[in-house]
């Protein structure tokens, strides 16, 4: 599909939820990487309220009620959670790692409201941000990864996260998807 031509941006804040944030283990994002990861995804999300762009927070649960993501659960709550009064933000919820199959009517929404460019950014890189960013893609709007606002945890006894973190940005940027430093002019 050949990237929407509408000029609005919308954000997607993907999955910034405490249960990879809390507990340190094996659902952990590692420090010092979480300590830059939530001021940088802060920083995100002050800039997006301030630029009034749609803010969509994409909130995963598990429909397993064991799991630590489990709807209502600690770890299902959002570390940001969005401006009721703002309809500017909204949150959707998914149970597969790409927030436009869980919500088959998300494309059609976002072109209601005149987007045609997607900001990601969240948690974990290499499954929700990256499959909500080709999602994006796929759907037809130019998506922009947002570098240094997405992180994810430490394959055990393998690769560390920031090397898993920049596989998936080159991956991205080879499949159409821009890569931008979170904090460069998003030029909305």
């Amino acid at each position: 599909m050949t990237p929407s031509s509408s000029s609005k941006t919308a954000l997607l804040f993907i999955d910034i939820q405490e249960n990879m944030l809390t507990t340190p283990g094996s659902w952990w994002v590692p420090e010092p990487l979480q300590t830059s990861f939530l001021a940088h995804a802060a920083a995100v999300l002050e800039r997006a309220r301030a630029a009034r762009i749609p803010i969509y927070h994409v909130q995963h649960h598990s429909v397993d009620p064991d799991e630590v993501d489990a709807y209502g659960s600690p770890g299902w709550a959002l570390r940001f959670p969005p401006d009721d009064a703002s309809s500017d933000e909204v949150v959707k919820h998914k149970t597969v790692q790409n927030v436009f199959e869980s919500n088959p009517g998300l494309a059609d929404e976002l072109r209601a409201r005149g987007v045609g460019r997607v900001l990601t950014c969240g948690l974990q890189s290499e499954l929700c941000v990256k499959q909500g960013s080709l999602g994006a893609l796929r759907e037809g709007f130019a998506v922009v990864l947002l570098s240094g606002a997405h992180a994810t945890l430490e394959e055990e006894g393998g690769k560390r996260a920031t090397e898993i973190m920049k596989e998936v940005e080159d991956e991205l940027a080879q499949a159409g998807v821009e890569v931008i430093a979170f904090d460069a002019d998003w030029k909305l």
